[in-house]
């Protein structure tokens, strides 16, 4: 594939690149309050969606489903 001459390229320092990278993860996982491992917010409780405190990013009820204490 040829590349876009239309398309400028962006120049991003390492800390910049850095910092966009962990915004994407933490908006697509959380970490487990009691192991602490990290999981896609899929693997979640089902009950995260009502419980949710703070905004939607955030890792709202905060337990795996090995972890739930319910």
């Amino acid at each position: 594939m040829t590349p876009n001459p239309k398309r400028k390229k962006v120049k991003l320092s390492d800390k910049e690149y850095t910092d966009l990278r962990w915004e994407v993860y933490h908006e697509q996982f959380g970490c487990c309050m009691k192991c602490k491992k990290w999981f896609k917010f899929n693997f979640f409780s089902l009950h995260h969606k009502d419980r949710s405190i703070g905004d939607v990013r955030s890792n709202v009820d905060g337990y795996c489903l090995e972890c739930h204490p319910d």
